[in-house]
């Protein structure tokens, strides 16, 4: 398992989010740390005028902005006020024989639970971007988790993936249930701005 530290140009990130109106660039993500598995770190070029840093940041850019809604920015944002540095997992994923959710690094396998135990806490989000064909769940104590709900592909473009936003205070974030809470959450900001005055 390699770890790649993004820092992400707000301006660039910003380009990714063209033409949506919902996207405020001061919600999107400062830092990325990336856990990218052995068998994804073949997947990429070694062509030098083209370092790994900037194809990871490239497709990892494409697939925030395909995947993500833009309103799960304001979420994070305003849930985690403190902090802005996210963490992803890049590896082929699985069901192993005890019906829990695994990742391979190499010939090594280990629960995806595990990762995120090690990641919670120290990011403001955990972005699990590994196969998920047994549509398991998973829990944190204090990150935002950003999570696959079937198979997914890094490597072969964005698009046509369904992940779920988890608050591990309130559950699953959908569709139906997000403005009500952005709502309790702008309140809550609007409150202190007014305390602060």
């Amino acid at each position: 398992m390699k770890t790649v530290n993004l820092s992400l140009d707000p301006l660039e990130v910003s380009r990714l989010w063209e033409g949506d109106e919902g996207a405020d660039p001061d919600d999107l993500p400062g830092k990325i740390a990336i856990s990218l598995s052995e068998d994804h770190i073949a997947d990429f070029s070694d062509d030098p005028e083209w370092p790994l840093e900037e194809q990871l940041g490239s497709l990892v850019g494409a697939h925030l902005r395909e995947n993500f809604h833009s309103s799960w920015w304001e979420y994070i944002r305003l849930r985690q006020r403190r902090q802005k540095r996210f963490a992803l997992l890049l590896a082929h994923g699985d069901v192993g024989r005890d019906g829990e959710w695994y990742f391979w690094d190499g010939d090594d396998s280990r629960r995806v639970q595990d990762w995120i135990d090690e990641q919670d806490g120290k990011f403001a989000c955990l972005i699990v971007f590994s196969c998920n064909p047994g549509h398991l769940n998973v829990r944190s104590r204090r990150s935002l988790l950003v999570i696959a709900d079937r198979d997914v592909t890094l490597c072969k473009g964005p698009g046509g993936y369904h992940f779920s936003l988890i608050d591990p205070k309130h559950g699953e974030i959908d569709e139906y249930t997000i403005e009500h809470r952005l709502d309790e959450l702008r309140g809550k900001e609007s409150t202190k701005k007014v305390k602060k005055t």
